[in-house]
């Protein structure tokens, strides 16, 4: 255990502030070698013995802890450095006796574990503590019991002079050492605000690593939704007509259907057939507008232009339930958007009028127009929308598929579709209905300026 608490060389990835200890036993080996060396030439001048032989012992122990230290053994200079001192202190007070007051040493001695020994090195700075305490107490001791060996060419004016040097020595040294445990601090501080700020910045890293894996969290989710839902509309929603299809087909191919009753099938055939493709238009362009990046191009359209192709391709469904496509829209109404969107958009909405209409009932399709915005409003009036189902009517999760008046069916995706695309052009859809009255749907675009 004393080995390995002795052995630890300086190494390049040693912490800073270990560094900087290493650095002040160096710096303290230097002042203690230049006070030696100063102190033992004066005695050595006035032949002051044994003062001028302790000195410069000392002056060559400090010598060799400075070597010690700069050679990578930091640890070791440590440990010879402060008990060096100790033992200097005592030495001195059992020479000089009481004549000499050495107590003041022992104040930047007291100073010096603080600020060489790190943290790992705990149990040297309590060894070195107890030490100090056991010496105080000797030398208290040795002025108690009047234990000395007191140089008898020392006279009264030169111990005054020895104590004004060691006092002012003394004061010199606690100066030095509190600078060193001063700029010890700052680096301290220095390096607990860099690691604060590291610290800060990897807490920032980390929450934004955390929102990007919620957020393709949500995203694989939403996939996964948009998957299993076009999973679910395939599955159900296609099988019945093609199988329909297939049904009819045999049938015709077997010669078990009568030539007059083609005509009605092939009115069934064309029926479905709008219906499926309205489907798979739905189908395409609402997986496109979860799964890529589908942006709108849009120019200058003329509203009526676009409605009139739209009650054109439903004008079959239409007439079949008896229902009138009356189109009220100026020529001169013109919107900025995408016009394959927009038909989209408006081809939904028209089918779900007529789907929910009464026979021999009205489709009308009317604008206005206020300075920034055109609002294309399609109106009939069908069986309506329950107020339960008008605030989700535009919630992703929630089925909100009905028959319609002739027992239409629907997939349930046809409004959500509307409203992206319609958003996708800067647009938004209004919904008002008085269940078995009125219900009109309403979609505000931005108006095209000349």
């Amino acid at each position: 255990m004393a080995f390995s608490i002795l052995s630890e060389d300086i190494t390049t990835d040693q912490h800073q502030l270990d560094t900087k200890r290493i650095k002040i036993t160096a710096y303290t080996a230097v002042i203690c070698i230049f006070l030696c060396v100063l102190f033992g030439a004066v005695f050595f001048t006035f032949n002051i013995f044994p003062l001028n032989f302790i000195f410069a012992f000392f002056a060559v122990v400090h010598f060799s802890t400075w070597r010690i230290c700069v050679a990578g053994f930091s640890r070791v200079a440590k440990i010879v450095l402060y008990f060096s001192l100790l033992l200097q202190v005592v030495t001195m007070s059992v020479s000089l006796g009481s004549e000499i007051d050495l107590k003041v040493f022992y104040i930047p001695i007291a100073i010096i574990p603080f600020i060489i020994f790190g943290k790992n090195e705990r149990p040297l700075f309590n060894l070195s503590i107890l030490f100090t305490l056991l010496n105080i107490a000797l030398i208290y001791s040795l002025d108690k019991y009047d234990i000395s060996l007191p140089a008898p060419n020392i006279s009264a004016n030169i111990n005054s002079w020895i104590n004004t040097a060691f006092n002012l020595t003394a004061i010199f040294c606690m100066i030095f050492l509190a600078n060193l445990f001063l700029s010890l601090s700052e680096l301290g501080e220095t390096l607990l605000l860099e690691k604060s700020n590291q610290l800060k910045e990897k807490q920032q890293q980390l929450s934004e690593q955390n929102q990007e894996l919620e957020k393709t969290k949500s995203e694989l989710e939403r996939l996964n939704s948009v998957k299993d839902r076009l999973l679910s509309i395939l599955s159900h929603d296609l099988k019945s007509p093609i199988n329909n299809i297939q049904a009819i087909t045999e049938l015709i191919l077997e010669e078990k259907i009568q030539i007059e009753e083609i005509k009605a099938v092939a009115l069934k055939f064309k029926e479905s057939s709008i219906h499926t493709k309205q489907l798979l238009d739905n189908l395409v362009n609402w997986s496109s507008t979860h799964l890529t990046s589908h942006e709108p191009h849009p120019r200058r359209i003329c509203m009526k232009e676009l409605i009139d192709n739209v009650f054109h391709y439903t004008d079959y469904l239409a007439k079949n339930k008896s229902i009138k496509l009356i189109n009220s829209i100026e020529p001169d109404t013109f919107a900025w958007c995408d016009y394959d969107m927009m038909d989209i958009t408006f081809r939904n909405i028209i089918l779900n009028a007529i789907k929910f209409s009464h026979p021999r009932g009205e489709v009308a399709a009317y604008a206005t127009v206020n300075n920034k915005h055109i609002r294309i409003t399609i109106e009939d009036h069908g069986i309506g929308i329950p107020h339960t189902m008008l605030n989700q009517l535009f919630e992703p999760n929630i089925s909100k598929t009905r028959l319609g008046t002739n027992a239409e069916k629907g997939s349930g995706i046809g409004l959500l579709l509307c409203k992206q695309l319609i958003n996708a052009n800067d647009g938004q859809i209004y919904v008002y209905s008085t269940p078995g009255i009125i219900t009109t749907f309403s979609v505000e675009l931005p108006v095209c300026e000349d």
